[in-house]
């Protein structure tokens, strides 16, 4: 994570039309990532240093297009590595109360509480290893909530903030046509069920390349079943479909993330032919889509079941085919855990910059430094045996195995990337216990804090050591 080397990689095709910015881009980029939970005096060693960085975000070639742009293409490279791949979009408030002097600040909730919003889409695979961040957006409202406001229904969807969702959906299509061998699904939660996405899906299914998509339902909408002339409530009829399997996961807190306890649910599944309700100069039309529902069996007495209702334009011929769904919907999960990074592993809530001009460019440069941490609390999960290598450079996992071992003489073998992960998550405060889950992202970025300390300590170290002791290590690092 702290090494030159997966900044330049990732960052290889950016281009601000400015070499000396495009260098200070990356510069900055990587001491961010080095100590992303520290302010930034604390992160750079010097004051020239410092005032760079800020010289950076003040410069109108500094937008947030031309810091995704080349991690969007890393990511579609990645994307086309892969058979099927979920784009999870959400949205998020960033409070800013605290810097009421902020100009372009505007209010977030109810209580007049002031910051800005932003709206991302992540890429995942379904064994839920995150590629990248494939879309961002941030914006503010006005200072002071409307006390009146035009009726919903007179305002045009492009005049809504809800108008994110289709940008959203728009931007999983661009994706489809760049990776014509990928099948890409778009998830989103309750709030992304409105049915201009739902009439924009059939549409784009006439083209070669379009995403699909799995919602979960906000609304108990009016349905007609495709087998029966019957008209009745979505929910009502999802209950009565045919179970075709079963599905188990663990239940996370949204705010802590911890464990609340494992599901096990029964998955029912059947078409479903929606009709909008009627609105002003739109001709009102069917919408043929599928219908999952996804019933919590036996759930504790104390505990509201979790019973999930998803729309989706999958097809559902078979249990492989609800499962994907299943699976795909589940992986949206990682959204949160990148929102949780964000904010609190990045601490973005106490950055100190005065416009939002400066503001953006920040957050999209934290946003990748975030996505970079959750890829490497998954990647030891899913390819366990590659060589730490593939991420980290030598310097960093030798650093990394003298802090935790105690011990200047490192093996000649270099370590597997499942071992690496469990070192650095002991340097965060990871007991690595029997009965401990795998670590994750908290404890890694916490862990990568401390590398950077002793890399620093390694480096004065090794004019002093003796040579190292070539010998190989097969047991576990952890």
């Amino acid at each position: 994570m702290t090494t030159h080397k997966w900044t330049e990689s990732e960052m290889i095709d950016l281009d601000t039309g400015n070499k000396r910015l495009d260098k200070r881009v990356k510069a900055v980029l990587e001491t961010l990532s080095n100590n992303p939970n520290k302010t930034f005096p604390q992160q750079f060693q010097s004051t020239a240093e410092l005032k760079a960085c800020y010289r950076l975000f003040d410069s109108d070639l500094i937008t947030c297009e031309t810091i995704l742009d080349p991690h969007f293409t890393k990511t579609i490279e990645r994307i086309q590595s892969f058979p099927v791949v979920v784009l999870a979009s959400d949205s998020s408030s960033l409070n800013y109360s605290t810097r009421p002097s902020n100009p372009d600040s505007g209010y977030i909730s109810s209580n007049n509480a002031q910051g800005f919003l932003t709206h991302i889409s992540l890429a995942t695979t379904l064994d839920r290893q995150p590629l990248g961040v494939a879309q961002v957006k941030f914006w503010a409202r006005d200072k002071q909530k409307p006390e009146k406001k035009l009726h919903r229904d007179y305002i045009p969807i492009e005049g809504k903030e809800s108008y994110k969702w289709l940008e959203s959906y728009a931007n999983a299509n661009k994706i489809a046509a760049l990776c014509p061998a990928t099948q890409i699904i778009n998830v989103f939660d309750r709030e992304g069920d409105i049915i201009e996405v739902w009439e924009e899906a059939i549409k784009a299914q006439k083209d070669k390349a379009f995403a699909h998509l799995v919602v979960r339902c906000n609304h108990n909408r009016g349905v007609l079943s495709t087998d029966e002339n019957k008209s009745t409530k979505l929910f009502e009829f999802a209950e009565k479909a045919s179970v075709v399997g079963h599905c188990e996961f663990e239940l996370h807190d949204r705010v802590t993330h911890r464990v609340l306890r494992k599901v096990k649910q029964e998955i029912l599944a059947s078409p479903v032919c929606i009709y909008p309700a009627p609105r002003s100069g739109v001709e009102q039309r069917k919408i043929i889509l599928n219908v999952v529902f996804m019933k919590e069996i036996n759930p504790p007495e104390e505990a509201d079941p979790v019973n999930w209702y998803l729309l989706t334009t999958l097809p559902i011929e078979n249990e492989e085919d609800v499962q994907k769904i299943v699976k795909a919907y589940l992986a949206r999960w990682d959204i949160e855990t990148l929102f949780r990074t964000f904010k609190t592993g990045c601490r973005v809530e106490d950055r100190s910059l005065r416009t939002a001009d400066r503001l953006y460019p920040m957050f999209t440069l934290f946003f990748i430094i975030a996505w970079r941490i959750n890829y490497l609390s998954r990647i030891s999960k899913v390819n366990p045996n590659l060589p730490c290598t593939v991420v980290f450079s030598e310097k960093e996992w030798k650093a990394a195995y003298a802090a935790i071992k105690k011990n200047t003489h490192v093996p000649s073998v270099v370590p597997t990337i499942q071992e690496m992960i469990i070192i650095i998550a002991r340097l965060g405060g990871y007991l690595n216990r029997r009965s401990d889950p795998a670590p994750g992202a908290q404890v890694i970025w916490r862990g990568l804090e401390y590398l950077r300390n002793f890399m620093d300590a390694w480096e004065l170290l090794q004019p002093m050591t003796a040579a190292e002791t070539d010998f190989s290590v097969k047991k576990s690092y952890g």
